[in-house]
């Protein structure tokens, strides 16, 4: 549970675990999809999700510089 005070570390974690989680759900939905379309839609979620995991990753990386 995230509070005010959290440190920055934490809230990183947390938030790669929930991106995780949400990139876990998508290849589920890619795995169980009965149309091309749809598999496709969750395919591009998935890779837009990894997309801004890196980007998160890459960012929190500057934020130790300050």
């Amino acid at each position: 549970r995230l509070t005010p005070d959290t440190d920055v570390d934490t809230v990183l974690r947390e938030a790669l675990r929930l991106d995780q989680c949400l990139s876990d759900l998508y290849q589920e939905a890619i795995a169980r999809s009965q149309t091309d379309r749809i598999r496709e839609v969750f395919t591009n979620l998935l890779e837009t999700n990894k997309k801004q995991m890196r980007n998160l990753v890459r960012d929190s990386e500057h934020l130790h510089d300050w």
